[in-house]
């Protein structure tokens, strides 16, 4: 059975009376506001997705991964990785329930990316639980993510999942999709009021690809804080001390920066052959007209409520691409299950035009090297049609060699009636 947020709470206080000797943090209230909101949310109850590797070929490139080809998942990055704050009253890191990689309790009550996963694979292994940092948590947790990281720490966040990797998952992750979730800039952008910086990410990139055989990684940027009513740095100038010295041109003009650096990631690691895939969202769009309660107070942090939305908008960018829009009441924006005509996560490579090859249109299931986009439709109709080919020309081959074998032993006959 899944644990409540209230039982979660519980646990988390107790933890940390005990592994601090400390007093005992005050009781913490879980706000019947939030778990009304949470209720809006698509859970498991309601969450029932179509099986769509059943009838689809899947998972032969990163253009057709579908969410139950994950078998590992992992994340890199800062706060929002780490689960820092995620009750005001206990500053310390909860991983276990943070929206990339927190693996506690089931769907019904906590929603988060490996909670969404473990319903199209119940067999995903690498998400965190419970409470503590990279290092207190056991190893084949696979979230190295550490609070106040910046870019220029990801190549060694990389360095040792990939260690990680070698270590607990040496005889699974060079054969499954590995999904790395990559949150960057939040902190880091509030703190310099300068975009992450590339090299770094692309360091970080060639690494994984390099030594991940199947990986998907999914960058996603800071928080964007913004209102109907208010423009976007009107919310954030209060959490942010250096965007307090841009002027409103000079914010706009940071952020279209940082998203023309991840629409050139994706442009440069996205390949219709590979086995490596990327999508970077530029931010984790938060609207909200009445509160401000997905962020901790006075920071960019996100909340336990925060968290539940970042999943939701994540998820539903994966399914939907660059297309997916969030409304003005965020949660009442249900998880959308993978499109029946594509149920793959959404890429630039399929974003537009999605092919599909299902398993009625093959014989057999196509070798990888057969499997690539480009005229992957048309490989699979010629193959079909070599087979074809093949079969008359043997057909016609065997009634050839038989038919003169017979005309031979009728002529033989013949001859010896005649002498």
């Amino acid at each position: 059975m899944g644990k409540s947020e209230e039982a979660l709470s519980k646990e988390a206080s107790e933890s940390m009376e005990k592994n601090t000797g400390e007093e005992k943090p005050k009781e913490i209230i879980v706000d019947t506001e939030e778990t009304e909101a949470a209720a809006l949310f698509e859970n498991h109850k309601a969450f029932a997705c179509a099986n769509s590797k059943i009838e689809f070929v899947t998972g032969t490139s990163a253009y057709d991964i579908y969410p139950g080809d994950i078998g590992i998942i992992a994340a890199l990055g800062d706060s929002c990785s780490t689960g820092y704050g995620l009750w005001d009253s206990l500053p310390h890191e909860y991983r276990g329930a943070t929206f990339s990689h927190g693996g506690d309790a089931t769907l019904d009550d906590l929603i988060t990316m490996p909670n969404i996963l473990k319903e199209f694979n119940s067999n995903l292994t690498g998400a965190s639980h419970g409470m503590g940092t990279s290092s207190e948590l056991p190893a084949y947790q696979l979230n190295i993510a550490k609070t106040g990281a910046k870019t220029a720490d990801l190549p060694a966040q990389a360095e040792e999942l990939v260690n990680r990797l070698l270590h607990s998952q040496a005889n699974d992750f060079k054969e499954q999709w590995v999904m790395v979730v990559i949150t960057i800039g939040s902190e880091e952008m509030c703190t310099t009021c300068q975009t992450p910086n590339i090299d770094d990410i692309k360091s970080t990139l060639d690494f994984l690809r390099e030594n991940i055989p199947k990986a998907f990684v999914v960058i996603v940027g800071p928080v964007n804080y913004w209102s109907h009513f208010l423009k976007m740095t009107s919310n954030l100038r209060g959490r942010c001390p250096c965007f307090k010295k841009l002027t409103e041109a000079q914010i706009e003009s940071l952020n279209k920066e940082w998203r023309k650096v991840c629409a050139d990631l994706e442009q440069e690691y996205n390949t219709e052959s590979s086995t490596f895939g990327v999508v970077a969202v530029p931010v984790i769009s938060m609207p909200s007209d009445t509160s401000t309660d997905l962020l901790l107070s006075k920071s960019v942090h996100l909340s336990l409520k925060g968290h539940k939305y970042a999943t939701k908008f994540l998820w539903n960018r994966l399914m939907t691409g660059r297309s997916y829009n969030v409304s003005s009441s965020p949660y009442k924006d249900a998880l959308l299950c993978p499109y029946l005509d594509c149920p793959y996560f959404r890429t630039t490579l399929n974003g537009r035009n999605c092919q599909t090859v299902k398993y009625s249109e093959v014989t057999t299931t196509l070798p990888p090297e057969t499997t690539t986009r480009s005229g992957r439709r048309r490989q699979t109709k010629m193959s079909l049609y070599i087979t074809a080919g093949a079969v008359v020309a043997l057909s016609f081959c065997t009634v050839l060699i038989v038919g003169t074998v017979l005309y031979r032993m009728m002529h033989h006959e013949d001859s010896r009636m005649g002498a």
